[in-house]
């Protein structure tokens, strides 16, 4: 019993958190893309399908799988935020470590209101992608700022890079083709290889790649 509070109250505990959060989305993500069929019977590729599209209730067989993964890892990774921010003990890793809380409550808040709320989800899902930006980048500047260099250089090098996924996410709506804007998201118009979508993929991967990068690292 002392050992299982240990995980909430030892603040070296954040890589078990770390590592079950990154499990939780992974599988969250895989078991229901191999069932999905789209409203064309389409199979599921990130590479014209956005992630939130496994969720969707009227469309995708294990939606609910996604969903609760989701709701599930965002709780943990708020334990790893605050965990990890007070680990590291800089300003900017606090900082982070808040804004880390608000975008995991936020990835949580995606699978409570699936695509089939768009309007809530839509604004979970922006929640989620500006507070990581935000947070990867205050991570990336607390650790290139920490003396006791406790994360190498290669962990911010991979902090950029996912705050560059991040950002071209946000801002890619504004420089597609007025053409890719009207086309009909569940019709038959839907691009092949769509940049939007996979902008999104590379993004989530990326952030949930770092946590379990640097989960593994203090392991």
């Amino acid at each position: 019993m002392d050992k299982f509070l240990q995980l909430f109250t030892d603040p070296v505990s954040f890589p078990i958190w770390g590592i079950a959060g990154t499990i939780l989305v992974i599988a969250g993500c895989i078991i229901p893309s191999l069932k999905y069929k789209g409203r064309q019977k389409q199979r599921f590729s990130p590479l014209n399908h956005f992630i939130s599209e496994l969720g969707e209730r009227k469309v995708s067989a294990y939606a609910r799988v996604f969903n609760l993964s989701l709701v599930a890892a965002g709780l943990l990774f708020v334990m790893y935020m605050i965990q990890f921010g007070f680990f590291l003990g800089t300003v900017p890793a606090v900082t982070a470590a808040a804004t880390g809380v608000f975008s995991a409550l936020a990835c949580s808040m995606v699978g409570v209101f699936p695509m089939d709320t768009r309007r809530k989800h839509d604004d979970a899902a922006m929640c989620f992608f500006n507070g990581g930006l935000v947070t990867i980048l205050l991570f990336g500047l607390s650790s290139l700022l920490d003396d006791q260099r406790r994360l190498p250089l290669i962990f911010i090098l991979f902090a950029v890079l996912v705050a560059l996924a991040f950002a071209a996410f946000i801002l890619l709506p504004a420089s597609i083709p007025k053409s890719d804007k009207k086309l009909d998201l569940f019709g038959t118009d839907r691009p092949k290889v769509w940049p939007r979508t996979i902008v999104e993929w590379l993004a989530m991967l990326g952030v949930v790649g770092w946590i379990a990068a640097v989960s593994l690292y203090f392991i």
